[in-house]
């Protein structure tokens, strides 16, 4: 897969990536995927975000993925700390961040 366009929204099918405990399962249904950089007023979902993987908020400028209009993960571009949701399967979606993160600049 290849993922060209900041905000573009790409159906995840499930049998992509396995869920986030690496087991190979499927991830979900497929669902919509967002990945864009997020703004100021993201910032109350990406603290929530943060809080539920007990990890600090990542710094500088940060690119979120949602699934279904729900922040799931998050990374700085700056230092490449992910943060995401450990409570659902995410393992598409940091891997799809990375991915991005690694075609736009710090």
């Amino acid at each position: 897969m290849l993922f060209l366009v900041r905000d573009d929204t790409i159906p995840t099918p499930a049998h992509a990536i396995g869920n986030s405990n690496g087991s190979g399962a499927p991830a979900q249904a497929a669902s919509e995927v967002t990945i864009r950089t997020l703004a100021s007023d993201d910032a109350p979902a990406l603290r929530s975000l943060a809080e539920r993987d007990t990890a600090a908020i990542p710094a500088g400028s940060i690119v979120g993925a949602e699934r279904d209009g729900r922040l799931q993960a998050a990374i700085s571009l700056s230092s490449g700390h992910v943060v995401a949701d450990p409570f659902r399967p995410t393992a598409d979606l940091v891997a799809m961040l990375k991915l991005r993160a690694g075609q736009m600049p710090a």
